[in-house]
């Protein structure tokens, strides 16, 4: 009988994980991947974008300047149309409807008509292709776009497989690259952006390739990429880690109700009426301590505002962690936005959900340092108060009570 292999222990496994990790970071920086404007605009996973983006390259009178060389491209490699008629004339729609179906992208050119089915993260849906294959009939040109560029799952019928046609983005990246030194039109620096996008987005490619059934090419491995391959390699190391975080999570809450009472109390040193509980606001987000008077209440308890602290994530760090000003009612919270506006400039920093903010910084070994910690949270909460709570009552008087 065979032995099995021995595991390594949980901290040798976060040792290999750290270098594995920091071999990873040396190969493929991942400090710098959000570069590109979709990236840093957290949309670069957004279809209905992508598609508006795939039509503007596809459209020989952009501003990108390539005419209708993308397109060309496309064709060539997916129908062997090397001098198709009409492709410089073509005419490119977006959600274009016809009878239970919509087209993402369709174009136009000639007497032929080119049906873009775009996916970014969503899945296709059962006979999605079957079902425009069906409806805009045999002599269309069907392309799905996809990040891994697989043949269409829900094309059934041998005709519709057939017909259909398969692109990656990352072989889409491949295609621009290609044709950016014919890119010299005003929308040049646009055309890179979305290249970069791509690229960081979506495995890379070595050469631009469209798959198609009736033309079969050798397909590439889609986990040959070395962020993958670092997931794969490490995946128990990964499992473990993520069950720290929610142990984590799960202790930083723990600590965030502890600070309900010495906030109360440093509170009702400055006002005998103030309560308070751990909410959440609004019905998301992790539980905040939460602060208000009982002139703050609607008939049936609950308060119209509230001050105290909130957070984007489980680590308390100067980004993430910050004292505000709520308010549940878009007229309180309207009028509260004019007052913070006449008000002197300071540190407050305005919103909407909260009204008015400041981030609050957190020594690097805070959790070392939990009374120092708690005490400067809780002066977070006090200067809100000080400076906030007169305004929401004055701003309830104003508004007749909402």
């Amino acid at each position: 009988m065979t032995e099995p292999t021995p595991q390594p222990e949980p901290l040798e496994r976060y040792r290999r994980l750290v270098e594995a990790f920091e071999d990873l970071r040396r190969r493929d920086p991942l400090a710098t991947r959000r570069t590109d404007l979709l990236s840093i605009a957290d949309c670069a996973r957004t279809e209905a974008i992508h598609s508006a983006i795939v039509a503007w390259l596809l459209e020989p009178t952009a501003s990108h300047g390539l005419g209708s060389a993308v397109l060309r491209a496309i064709l060539a490699a997916g129908w062997d149309e090397q001098a198709p008629e009409g492709v410089d004339n073509a005419v490119v729609d977006r959600e274009t409807g016809r009878f239970e179906t919509r087209a993402d992208i369709m174009v136009t050119f000639g007497s032929r008509t080119l049906i873009i089915e775009n996916k970014v993260d969503a899945p296709e849906q059962p006979t999605q292709c079957e079902d425009l294959y069906r409806e805009w009939g045999a002599s269309a040109l069907y392309l799905l776009l996809s990040p891994d560029g697989h043949l269409p799952y829900s094309a059934h019928s041998p005709a519709a497989r057939r017909a259909c046609r398969s692109l990656s983005y990352g072989s889409l990246a491949r295609l621009l690259e290609d044709l950016a030194s014919g890119a010299t039109g005003p929308g040049r620096v646009a055309y890179l952006d979305y290249i970069g996008a791509l690229r960081h987005q979506f495995p890379s490619k070595s050469m631009f390739e469209v798959h198609r059934e009736d033309k079969p090419v050798e397909s590439t491995d889609p986990f040959d990429t070395p962020r993958l391959r670092f997931f794969l390699q490490n995946r128990e190391g990964i499992r473990e880690l993520r069950g720290l975080e929610t142990e984590f999570r799960d202790v930083f809450n723990h600590e965030a109700q502890g600070l309900l009472d010495p906030i109360l109390e440093a509170l009702s040193e400055l006002d005998p009426t103030v309560a308070g509980s751990i909410s959440k606001w609004g019905g998301t987000g992790p539980t905040h301590p939460m602060f208000w008077r009982a002139s703050w209440k609607d008939a049936d308890g609950a308060a119209r505002a509230s001050i105290g602290l909130a957070w984007d994530g489980a680590d308390p760090t100067r980004e993430s962690l910050y004292a505000g000003l709520f308010a549940r009612d878009k007229e309180l919270r309207d009028w509260l936005d004019d007052d913070v506006k006449k008000a002197p400039t300071d540190e407050w920093r305005k919103g909407l959900y909260p009204v008015a903010y400041q981030y609050l910084s957190a020594p690097a070994d805070w959790w070392t340092r939990l009374p120092e910690w708690r005490a400067g949270l809780t002066h977070g909460v006090v200067l809100a108060w000080k400076r906030y709570a007169d305004r929401v009552d004055a701003g309830l008087s104003d508004l007749g009570g909402l």
